[in-house]
Formats: structure tokens, sequence, C-alpha cells
């Protein structure tokens, strides 16, 4: 594979470990988003606050806990949805120890999605829309040319295909799910289609392999191997990556007009246009 050019991700899923900081982070070019934890004085407790370093406002859409152990607060998925002017940092969240004699540690992800289509339109042949994603914005993406190049993981196994309920959709946002069962009713992949305000499709994503754990996760090189292609649909952009399997992670970013009927991606605009026709919309 060729590589070209680093990702900029529009709107970001990031994951991060609590890290016992008390310093503000610099801005890195390219990097829309960033999150730090601060200890609370004279307690066992930590605020995490995230910055919107771009240019457009954000809202944060979900924050989901994980990876708990002595942690007051409960180990799920929360939906704060709090907006960051852009330049700005908001406080999202603040978790403390349950027994503040004992240690005590956790992970998290978030997602956010630019503030709604009319205050932050976004010019496009097809006007205004909100963008999202299921991939971490911090993952080490590179580019390369041609959708072709990528060779996946996890490959598309023959199985049957049935519509499933979505257990979370983005805000804003309508999500249509499809799950691929092996002959014994094992789940071999996950298709999501996000719908926009509109009905429009804004994001395709495919998951192969793995299931339970979230990208760029520490350790991940040793778990099942999964594969997850991702499209922000109205962009023609990709994100793809590789993990587990005990090799290597690999994150590719990839533009362009072929990238909805790749072969190599699975042919996104074919299987998009099934889970719709199959499990309808709004």
């Amino acid at each position: 594979m060729r590589f070209t050019f680093p990702l900029v991700a529009i709107a970001s899923a990031l994951t991060a470990c609590a890290p016992s900081m008390t310093s503000v982070p610099v801005p890195v070019p390219g990097v829309r988003v960033q999150s730090w934890a601060v200890e609370v004085r004279d307690t066992a407790a930590k605020d995490i606050y995230i910055r919107n370093d771009g240019t457009e406002d954000l809202v944060i859409t979900s924050m989901q806990l994980y990876g708990c152990q002595n942690l007051r607060q409960e180990c799920k998925v929360y939906t704060p949805n709090v907006m960051i002017p852009a330049g700005k940092t908001v406080k999202a969240m603040r978790l403390e120890a349950d027994n503040t004699k004992l240690s005590w540690k956790y992970q998290y992800t978030f997602s956010t999605r630019l503030l709604t289509p009319a205050r932050t339109p976004t010019a496009s042949p097809m006007g205004s829309f909100t963008t999202i994603s299921r991939i971490g914005g911090r993952l080490p993406f590179v580019g390369i040319d041609d959708p072709e190049q990528f060779i996946a993981r996890v490959p598309a196994q023959p199985g049957t295909w049935q519509c499933s309920r979505s257990p979370l959709s983005p805000a804003g946002f309508e999500t249509l799910m499809m799950v691929q069962l092996s002959e014994e009713g094992t789940p071999l992949s996950m298709i999501y289609v996000d719908l926009d305000a509109e009905g429009r499709p804004s994001l395709y994503t495919e998951q192969r392999g793995a299931m339970r754990y979230v990208p760029g996760m520490p350790g991940a090189d040793s778990l099942p191997p999964r594969t997850i292609i991702s499209v922000q649909v109205q962009q023609g952009l990709a994100n793809v990556l590789n993990e587990g399997d005990r090799k290597p992670a690999e994150y590719y970013a990839v533009t362009g007009s072929t990238v909805m009927r790749s072969s190599a991606l699975g042919n996104p605009a074919e299987m998009m246009a099934r889970v719709i026709r199959e499990c309808g919309g709004k």
C-alpha cells in the first residue's frame, strides 16, 4: 500500500484512558477535539474536559464509560448533548471513586457532531448536512490512493442477513441496522446506516468480526480480528481499519468517486440500498 496523507475527521468519536494530568494539552494541527482529565483536589475524583479546537460549534452526543473498576458512576453510555462553541472548553463529566481507600480506573469514548444544519450549514451540492462517525478521530489514519488497495483482515462471509434494532442512534439521526448471522446463529457482521433529519443517508458503517471492543483501545492487537468500514456518504470519505489477530493495527482513509462501489470495501452503495429497502426508514 502507498501512503499519501493523514486524515482530518470532520466529526469525531474519540477514545481515551483516564490520564492523571493537570495541565491543558496544546492544540495539535489536524486534531479538532481534545480531552483530558483533571484531578479534583482533596477527593478521589476527576473532571473530564473536552475542547473544540475547530472553527465550528460542536455537540457532545454521547459519552461511554467502560473498563470501570471501583467507579461510583454507572459504566454505561450517557447522552449529554452539550454544545462546545468553537475554540471553547466544557466540563463533560465528573468521575469519582466509589471507595476512596481503593484504587479505581476507567476508560471512556465520546462522540461529537456539528451543530444542527440550521445554525452551521456546510456547503454541498446536496445542501446542508451534519456529519457523524463511529470510528475514533484520534486514531492514526493514513491515506491510500485507491480503495481496492485495502485488504480486509476479516473478509466478507456467506450468511443470513436480517434487520435488527439499533441500540443507540446519534442525536438527530435515525439508524437502520442489519445483522449477518452464521448457520449457527453467531453474528458475523453488522451494518449501520445513519439517516439525517431529511432522511438522507449520512453514514454507512460495516463491522465484521469481533464486536465488543472500542477502536484503538490498548491491547486490541491481542483480541480477535475485526474490520470496520465507515463511509461519510455525502462526502465520499471512507475510514477503514483492521485490528486484532495478533497483528499491528491498520487505519486508512480513502476519498474518491469509487469509494461507495468498491468491492474491497464490500460495495457500500449496494449494501446501503439493501438496508434501506429491507429495514425501512421514517
